[in-house]
């Protein structure tokens, strides 16, 4: 018995060893279930993390016109339970919008402000959002954004009578501007806008700070009988206030010619500014959603006017654009006092020609001239400034080559191009006459020459105006004289 006993025992202890055993398994099975569980818990339910709030447009502030408020909203844990806008003015508090998300990642929000029908009055306000997730925590974000409301439109009053231009020409007008906080006024010409100045920067005896004087002019490439002129004036919250005003455009008569161009200039010249400014034209024609590639055979003549077409149109382009953005910081007053000197040398090609490139018997490309191509002598290529300015800088430019810009204050600028050297840098001031460099064969240059050019805010126009004593006189200093007479100011001559 003893021993059948001993045995029963050692069985028995054996089993519950083993039960014991598979008991340690499955509770050990088990943690990797609950801790995940508890994890997913965490992270989700009793997560501690807060929403985050990015506000993607902010208008100036409310006025006249409609404007939205757009914020995207996020949330990584719970996910976004509901967003609460309101705004807060003189102790007031407003709610606006309130909107649940649903547990939702992402969401973007729109406020909108109907102008003055969104019931906030003129001063200063408060914008208000909050975003609450889905966590146990109810955890939430706030932002506060500072808001100007003002209902009130600026007031123009154009100064000056007479507005007599010819297409592709400057003018000059002068105007009263006045509103709190305004912060814009100009004359905008269709689609482009010429910034106006405090009237002291081209005379310092106007002191009135609402008088306002704007150069301008009509793009030659425009069509002048679908081109509006408008003074304008813009405040601190988007309010506009536009004027018309007696603008007359005259019909510029244009020359039409054809430039045969040689297989040397097409495989030196045009060559050597396309392999060199490839990857830039590639690189923005895919930016684009194009591709630019050359179809015919390396050496041949179709390869040639490949390159050439390219260059004219594609690298003219983006020079273009480089200028313009190169002429961004216009200076507030005006360093020329007295007509632009006009460079020696023969003109090739004159402003608004009509261009028709030809090779082989065969047009391969256009080209409206914005400027004067001045063809110059070995004994004579020096490049004088034209005026008093600042350069604006001084740099290679594709199919310009060489080029020298110099800021002549109130958006004025003249530029001269196909330079073989510079003789000055961005920054320095020079004076009329002052040598800036020599002619040469950079750029698309087509013999030793200069390209003079007068640009106004970026848009070409003629210089032959600007060379003109007597134009000078009717539309600038007699201008000037107007206005000054008409605020009483006095006028002053130099005593010859």
């Amino acid at each position: 018995m003893s021993e059948s006993h001993n045995r029963g025992s050692k069985s028995g202890g054996r089993l519950l060893s083993f039960r014991f055993l598979l008991f340690i398994l499955f509770v050990a099975a088990l943690v990797p279930v609950a801790f995940a569980g508890w994890s997913e818990l965490y992270s989700g339910f009793l997560e501690r993390s807060a929403p985050e709030i990015r506000v993607v447009e902010f208008p100036r502030g409310i006025g006249l016109t409609p404007v939205s408020v757009v914020l995207e909203l996020s949330d990584r844990g719970a996910g976004l339970d509901e967003v609460v806008v309101r705004t807060k003015q003189r102790g007031n508090s407003k709610e606006i919008l309130r909107q649940s998300l649903g547990g939702r990642a992402q969401a973007k929000v729109t406020v909108d402000f109907p102008g003055e029908k969104s019931g906030l009055e003129e001063g200063s306000a408060e914008f208000e959002v909050r975003v609450f997730d889905r966590s146990f925590w109810n955890n939430q974000t706030e932002k506060v954004l500072p808001l100007k409301i003002d209902y009130r439109k600026p007031r123009v009053e154009v100064l000056t009578t007479q507005h007599n231009a010819r297409h592709g020409g400057s003018q000059l007008v002068f105007y009263k501007a006045s509103d709190p906080t305004l912060i814009l006024s100009g004359v905008k010409v269709g689609n482009e806008t010429f910034l106006g100045y405090p009237a002291r920067g081209i005379d310092s005896s106007f002191d009135d700070p609402s008088v306002f004087v704007a150069l301008y002019a009509v793009d030659i490439e425009s069509d002048i009988s679908k081109v509006p002129v408008r003074v304008f004036a813009e405040d601190e919250v988007g309010n506009a206030t536009s004027v018309s005003f007696y603008n007359k455009i005259q019909n510029r008569p244009r020359r039409s010619y054809t430039v045969n161009l040689n297989e040397e200039f097409l495989a030196r010249q045009v060559s050597e500014l396309a392999e060199s400014n490839f990857q830039k034209m590639a690189d923005a024609a895919k930016a684009a959603g194009e591709s630019i590639e050359y179809r015919a055979p390396k050496q041949s003549k179709e390869r040639l006017i490949e390159k050439f077409q390219l260059v004219n149109t594609r690298l003219r382009e983006l020079n273009e654009n480089e200028i313009v953005s190169l002429l961004k910081a216009p200076r507030f007053e005006r360093y020329w006092t007295a007509p632009f000197s006009r460079q020696g040398g023969t003109i090739q090609s004159g402003f608004s020609d009509e261009i028709t490139y030809a090779f082989d018997g065969k047009n391969i490309g256009n080209f409206t001239q914005n400027a004067y191509e001045i063809l110059m002598s070995r004994d004579a290529s020096e490049v004088y400034a034209a005026n008093d300015g600042i350069v604006a800088f001084a740099e290679n430019i594709g199919v310009y080559g060489n080029t020298i810009a110099i800021d002549h204050g109130l958006g004025l600028v003249s530029l001269y191009a196909h330079l073989d050297n510079m003789s000055v840098r961005r920054g320095d001031a020079v004076k009329v006459g002052q040598t800036i460099g020599y002619a040469g064969r950079s750029g698309l240059s087509r013999g030793l020459n200069m390209l003079f050019q007068l640009r106004v805010h970026g848009i070409p126009v003629d210089p032959v105006e600007w060379w003109d004593k007597s134009w000078f006189y009717a539309h600038i200093n007699s201008k000037i004289e107007e206005v000054k007479q008409a605020l009483g100011i006095p006028i002053l001559r130099p005593v010859e």
